[in-house]
């Protein structure tokens, strides 16, 4: 049994080194900087698109270049972990032997859901500056004419209130690559019908990456996946954290 884990990031970062996890330099072909970790503009693949796709660059990579058993990804600031904590994360992250028992009991891992009380997946999209309106009415369009079985499913996540975020997942090799066979041939499609040149924003930029998120989502529901969901540590977030609880300790005390 052969478990990789590809931790997708567009700078150096400082983790402990973990059996079975390889960082991805994520629009390597967009960057003249070398990180020194494997580049998502080998082999086949889509790096220049970063910007529009951001870690689905690394996941179209290791779609089409990667044999093994079971594959997943996180980001350089986010994992999944076995305990929401803010202190000491590392040592509660998953390792590859919590992943691969875990995969005994089910067909894919994903991060806790996002639970929107006042709103659906939907408005939440088209009302927090990272989406359009209209980009998800073609999109449905796409969906329809394609994939019609999924169209049911796809407007129950849609109006739904909660989701798995972040494009982080674990699943068996099999399942990734059927996964990203209807994935970007449904984005590849929409690339062609929307127009984003005038998309000011980094956020507004990123449309299709946002857009993937809440799709994973529906190829999940809709195939019926056992899911095992895990909390998402952002690492960057807990640090800061950290260092607010301690500054305000130091004011406190005096010390």
């Amino acid at each position: 049994m052969k478990t990789e884990i590809y931790i997708a990031t567009h700078k150096k970062f400082n983790l402990k080194k973990r059996e079975g996890f390889i960082p991805i330099q994520v629009g390597a072909a967009l960057s003249c900087e070398d990180l020194g970790y494997i580049k998502d503009n080998t082999g086949d693949n889509i790096s220049e698109k970063n910007k529009n796709y951001c870690e689905l660059t690394a996941i179209y990579w290791m779609w089409k270049n990667v044999k093994v058993d079971n594959i997943g990804l996180c980001h350089y600031r986010r994992y999944l972990s076995k305990k929401e904590t803010f202190f000491d994360t590392q040592k509660y992250f998953l390792t590859i032997q919590d992943i691969e028992h875990s995969l005994q009991d089910c067909d894919i891992i994903l991060p806790e859901k996002n639970v929107w009380k006042e709103c659906t997946c939907l408005e939440f999209f088209c009302t927090v500056g990272i989406g359009k309106k209209k980009d998800m009415e073609i999109l449905r369009g796409i969906v329809q004419e394609k994939y019609p079985e999924y169209l049911g499913t796809y407007d129950n996540v849609m109006n739904g209130h909660e989701a798995s975020y972040c494009n982080v997942m674990i699943t068996s090799k099999e399942k990734f690559d059927a996964y990203c066979e209807w994935l970007f041939d449904i984005l590849f499609e929409l690339e062609k019908r929307i127009d984003i040149s005038e998309y000011k924003t980094v956020l507004e930029a990123r449309v299709y990456g946002f857009i993937s998120e809440l799709l994973l989502n529906v190829w999940v529901k809709h195939n019926q996946l056992n899911v095992m969901y895990y909390p998402l540590i952002n690492v960057e977030k807990n640090y800061y954290r950290i260092r607010k609880i301690r500054e305000l300790a130091k004011a406190i005390l005096g010390k």
